[in-house]
């Protein structure tokens, strides 16, 4: 989700003269990202598979 929220970031600070550009190790140590606290990760995570499982019972019952 970071790489993507700072897509636009990210493309700037990469390198190289053709149109597929790099970051280089370096460039991506020196950033940085916000961590939330573990119990925060854990709640997310938790939602994150609820909402998956309702998905598949969605997705189950118009199959």
């Amino acid at each position: 989700m970071f790489m993507k929220a700072y897509q636009s970031e990210l493309e700037k600070k990469g390198e190289g003269s053709t149109n597929q550009k790099e970051l280089k190790p370096l460039t991506l140590k020196k950033m940085l990202i916000a961590i939330p606290p573990l119990s925060e990760q854990k709640r997310i995570d938790k939602s994150i598979e609820t909402a998956f499982r309702r998905l598949a019972v969605i997705e189950e019952s118009i199959s």
